[in-house]
């Protein structure tokens, strides 16, 4: 691939802060949830990596409600797990997708 005319390539260079920040973040979504979450359409949200996969795959009208904007907006801030837990539990019930009768009694 040739450069564009007047536009000079930069190879792009991951700085060792840029991949702490990365695996650091990897980290946070690869904890487990307070408990699983069972869903209506047969899957378990067990990781927080889980709830984002889930989360990605709702339609817009779901995506828009206050109850998913605030559980994402948690993720993005990397806030406690169980917090994280609690405000994904409440969206799901909210939108009748939580499995009421599967969740775990704690």
């Amino acid at each position: 691939m040739r450069p564009q005319k007047g536009r000079i390539r930069r190879p792009y260079v991951r700085s060792d802060k840029t991949k702490s920040r990365r695996f650091a973040y990897c980290a946070y979504l690869s904890e487990n949830l307070d408990r699983p979450l069972p869903t209506k359409d047969g899957g378990t949200l067990r990781t927080i990596h889980a709830a984002c996969d889930d989360m990605t795959s709702i339609g817009n009208q779901r995506e828009r409600r206050q109850q998913w904007q605030r559980a994402c907006n948690l993720i993005l801030a990397k806030a406690n797990v169980v917090t994280v837990s609690r405000a994904l539990e409440l969206a799901l019930f909210m939108d009748a997708k939580l499995e009421v009768s599967k969740v775990p009694a704690k």
